[in-house]
């Protein structure tokens, strides 16, 4: 499946063009899948060599919510430089700064909630 490509989809099995880069993409993402799996499911030889716990990107490993808002800060420093002055920001960018605005808000609502509640 790792040789088939639009051209020999549309000339041999009839497919339109919008079919046959469904197909391929399909295909792609169908062996990411399975080397994934490959990678991340445990033989008989190596059982003991995973972690307990998954690495995820919302949980690094070992990085302490103090640790990890000191890098938060300066990488918002380091693109607020870059940005000065720049008028068209492409708008995947403004959507990731005010989703990540909107997430560290609401993180200080929460905490802020737990500081003035009376059960405490």
């Amino acid at each position: 499946m790792k040789a088939v490509n639009e051209t020999d989809l549309m000339r041999d099995h009839g497919c339109d063009l919008y079919m046959a880069e469904r197909v391929v993409c399909h295909a792609k993402h169908e062996q990411y899948r399975l080397r994934a799996q490959n990678l991340y499911t445990p033989s008989d030889e190596t059982a003991g060599n995973y972690p307990e716990k998954p690495y995820t990107r919302t949980s690094p490993i070992n990085e302490s919510p103090d640790r990890t808002l000191k890098k938060i800060v300066t990488n918002a420093k380091r693109a607020r430089r870059r940005i000065m002055g720049v008028n068209d920001l492409p708008a995947w960018y403004e959507h990731k700064i005010n989703q990540s605005q909107a997430m560290i808000q609401s993180v200080g609502r929460y905490l802020e909630n737990l500081e003035n509640d009376p059960k405490r």
